[in-house]
């Protein structure tokens, strides 16, 4: 790591006065955070509709390809108003009654921001169920907690069997994220990012422990010394992960999933997905501690250290 940091700032520093440009922050090209929706009208999309947005000092347009689909890069994040030119809609094609035009878009802590114009004669928009919000509300911040139990359960067995407060364990965490985006950008399907991912996540693992809390324990080395050297590994792999892809949130391909209805209510299919490999996974580990040898040896541990010890576990 010290080797990387040291030479790829020395190599940008004598690089020669000839060498090509980056891209201007200033290109719309390069603005990370975006606006986008499509148009459908009775199912079928709406092609070569300018859509304009105006907010934070900025001002930008595009028209919808043939798919239906528009996205309008922003140089940051806040609220802009988005509006459909209707003069460009096909014949016959018009704004749903009560539909809003033009709408106000915040983006909330991410990359991007979606805005819904629907379309259609017969169509009236009215405002979501209170009930339904509710119930999409409650499942979306269900599948958020389900994501934050996964990274719980590591951190209680790690604390729960040595008795060390990981300070590292978030950037562990970060670190299968990146993986997934690396592969992800190499143009690697999904799944198959995913898995990779997986994988290097346990290696990482694997190698901290061989390389650095073995030999540690070996030492007989404190709680608190142990403590220390995590919170220096964590600024390590911090410091690596910004120099490398940077502090923005980055999108992954086919973050923007479509949405899937259940009845009345209506939840994207990445949410959904989430949700359900997260409970998966977590009953497995349940089942794994409660119903196997090792869940039971690993219970022992950090229920009573010595006394398992002397169990010969």
């Amino acid at each position: 790591m010290a080797a990387i940091l040291v030479s790829a700032p020395a190599s940008h520093a004598l690089a020669p006065a000839t060498s090509s440009p980056a891209p201007s922050p200033a290109s719309p090209e390069a603005f990370p955070n975006t606006i986008n929706g499509v148009l459908r009208n009775a199912g079928q999309p709406v092609p070569g509709v300018t859509i304009r947005a105006t907010g934070e000092g900025f001002s930008g347009e595009t028209v919808t390809s043939a798919s239906g689909a528009w996205t309008i890069r922003v140089p940051v994040q806040g609220t802009y108003q988005v509006e459909l030119d209707e003069g460009t809609l096909p014949e016959g094609v018009a704004l749903a009654e009560g539909a809003q035009n033009p709408r106000t878009v915040t983006f909330a802590n991410t990359s991007n921001a979606g805005a819904i114009f629907p379309l259609g004669e017969g169509i009236v928009v009215q405002g979501a169920d209170f009930g339904e919000q509710l119930v999409e509300r409650l499942l979306a911040g269900l599948s958020f907690g389900m994501l934050l139990a996964l990274a719980s359960v590591g951190l209680s067995l790690i604390f729960g069997t040595t008795g060390l407060t990981n300070f590292a364990h978030g950037e562990m965490v970060t670190l299968g994220a990146v993986l997934m985006f690396t592969f992800s950008a190499l143009g690697l399907p999904v799944w198959l990012a995913a898995a990779l991912a997986i994988l290097g996540g346990g290696a990482s693992g694997y190698l901290q422990d061989a390389g650095l809390w073995r030999p540690l324990r070996g030492r007989g080395s404190g709680l608190i010394p142990m403590m220390i050297v995590s919170i220096g590994l964590a600024l390590a792999a911090r410091y690596v992960v910004l120099f490398f892809f940077g502090g923005g949130t980055q999108q992954l391909p086919g973050a923007q999933g479509p949405q899937i209805n259940l009845g009345a209510i209506s939840i994207s299919r990445n949410t959904l997905q989430s949700l359900v490999i997260s409970l998966v996974v977590i009953v497995l580990v349940g089942f794994l501690l409660l119903r196997t040898r090792l869940g039971k040896a690993t219970r022992a541990v950090a229920d009573n250290p010595a006394l398992a010890s002397a169990s010969g576990i």
